[in-house]
């Protein structure tokens, strides 16, 4: 699929009903899971909601995707107690829009198992997440917001390289279990791709 028709495509989602609602669904387990879900691990946070953005990435492309990554931020953000911070939006985004361009129409044809086509496509997705948003903007964004001594970056840059590496594994093996089986789930009830049966 050209670029230009991969955001043509998405784009159309966001003016079918059925669309909105899946939608509106996942961002409120997103929230769910980065809320209740997320695991406290000597001092780092491991969230899942990547699982919700990634599967609304997948069914309905980069630009939905990067609109419910707007509700998915602020309202996660005012659950947990810390209050809306428009820096970290625009990098939610982004994350939202390479889970797109990489994931959008992933077809799995009538299998729950992948082959190594959409495995490199999952993988490559999520190094470029960590990569880009997690480690470099997320990570810049918060050293200057929580004053971090220039003598204590290594410190603070070491523990959330050693906690996106630790759990990568696993997000490839979530990815891996739990997007083919949203995109035949949803398949089946006829409200993907573009409001109708892939």
């Amino acid at each position: 699929m050209k670029l230009s028709e991969i955001f043509k495509n998405s784009a159309k989602e966001l003016k079918n009903t059925r669309s909105l609602a899946v939608t509106g669904l996942l961002v409120a387990v997103y929230v769910v899971l980065n809320t209740f879900v997320a695991v406290n691990t000597m001092g780092l946070k491991i969230t899942f909601g990547y699982l919700a953005l990634a599967s609304i990435a997948m069914l309905y492309g980069p630009v939905a995707a990067m609109v419910a990554a707007v509700p998915c931020d602020l309202i996660t953000a005012m659950a947990v107690g810390l209050g809306i911070n428009l820096v970290f939006t625009p990098i939610q985004m982004l994350e939202a829009l390479i889970y797109g361009m990489l994931l959008y129409d992933l077809r799995f044809w009538g299998r729950t198992r992948l082959n190594v086509f959409q495995t490199i496509k999952i993988i490559l997705a999520r190094v470029l997440v960590v990569a880009l948003c997690h480690m470099i903007l997320n990570t810049t964004v918060l050293y200057y917001m929580l004053g971090v001594s220039s003598n204590s970056f290594f410190v603070f840059f070491s523990g959330r390289l050693t906690k996106n590496l630790a759990q990568f594994p696993v997000d490839i093996i979530l990815m891996a279990l739990l997007l083919p089986a949203v995109k035949l789930a949803f398949d089946k009830t006829g409200i993907t791709g573009r409001g109708r049966k892939s």
